[in-house]
């Protein structure tokens, strides 16, 4: 009866410590891990939480709407084209002939947040004093719900400011149905849409070379469909042709494991390896068709980004090292 008292008596302290017994007990087992994942996920979320709310950067939206203009003038194994290719002939990311072959992140009525970001970080370009500012929508996809952010977007432009859009993806199937639809759009006050081209972003200095630079360059839904090594080009590529990056990042629950190109995976800049800070962010609108996007966020960075190839593989060589042991 003593011994048997004496491990309640240890289990109970355990207990009361957070040290607890394992149990081999499948259903212990089982119970345990979703304690455990319950444990993680809550640390995520204030970690996000206080990122995006009290801590290392705000709303970029709010920022711009509560502040006054202040312009006097009032102003993979395979090449990284084939997967994409592929998904874009074949459907493979929903969507229909009617509505976008983008997937069901590039509807208008989910991508709400991120034109207010996009639309955020132009305003921030003319209270630096510019009227005329340019974007590069890198890749584009199929065009589809960026005609309605661009129409927003002119509405909310002082008198004399003036916005040139253009739009580049590696698919052709893409560059297709985008132009086909740049074509049948009535034109946008104060808004020049360029003709949209092929482009491979992770080429050498491929925007640099071929349309020189931006103010913005805007990234919606594409850097988590990316394996490392083409991460790391596309970055550099964003580095050396333009000022500002608005971009999606899931700052809850990531996945920042390698992929082959044209697979997924919540990939999280602001988080360990990366650990690039954003200068503010916003939480994107989730629905029914696309609750696996709970905990993204869309953000804003100044660029350049501060990494190189070295630190790139140092710090990825040490994440990889971590994530192996929680596996």
């Amino acid at each position: 009866m003593i011994f048997i008292a004496g491990v309640l008596l240890l289990s109970n302290f355990k207990d009361s410590f957070g040290l607890r017994l394992r149990s081999s007990d499948p259903d212990d087992v089982e119970r345990q891990r979703l304690i455990d994942k319950d444990i993680k996920e809550r640390k995520d979320l204030a970690k996000a939480e206080e990122m995006l709310g009290n801590g290392n950067f705000g709303s970029c939206v709010s920022s711009v709407n509560n502040k006054k203009q202040t312009n006097s003038r009032k102003i993979m194994s395979m090449s990284s084209k084939e997967p994409f290719e592929e998904i874009y002939k074949s459907g493979e990311w929903s969507g229909s002939e009617e509505t976008t072959l983008s997937g069901t992140g590039s509807r208008v009525e989910v991508t709400q947040v991120a034109c207010g970001v996009l639309g955020a970080a132009v305003h921030r370009i003319l209270n630096e004093g510019k009227l005329n500012v340019s974007i590069l929508d890198a890749p584009m996809g199929d065009f589809f719900w960026q005609p309605s952010c661009l129409t927003k977007l002119s509405a909310s432009l002082p008198d004399g400011a003036h916005v040139s859009y253009k739009g580049v993806d590696i698919a052709s199937t893409a560059v297709k149905r985008a132009e086909a639809e740049r074509r049948s759009i009535n034109s946008i006050k104060s808004i020049k849409i360029e003709s949209f081209a092929q482009l491979d972003l992770a080429a050498p200095h491929s925007i640099l070379e071929n349309f020189g630079t931006f103010d913005i360059i805007l990234c919606n839904d594409a850097l988590m469909h990316n394996s490392r090594d083409n991460l790391f080009k596309v970055l550099q590529n964003f580095n050396e042709a333009a000022k500002y990056l608005v971009v999606n990042t899931y700052a809850e629950n990531p996945q920042n494991a390698d992929i082959l190109t044209g697979e997924y995976r919540r990939l999280d800049l602001t988080s360990a390896p990366y650990n690039f800070s954003p200068l503010c962010g916003d939480r994107e609108h989730i629905d029914l068709e696309n609750n696996w996007d709970t905990g993204e966020f869309i953000v804003t960075y100044a660029l350049p980004l501060p990494f190189s190839l070295d630190k790139w593989r140092s710090s990825h060589k040490e994440y990889d090292v971590k994530y192996a042991e929680h596996e």
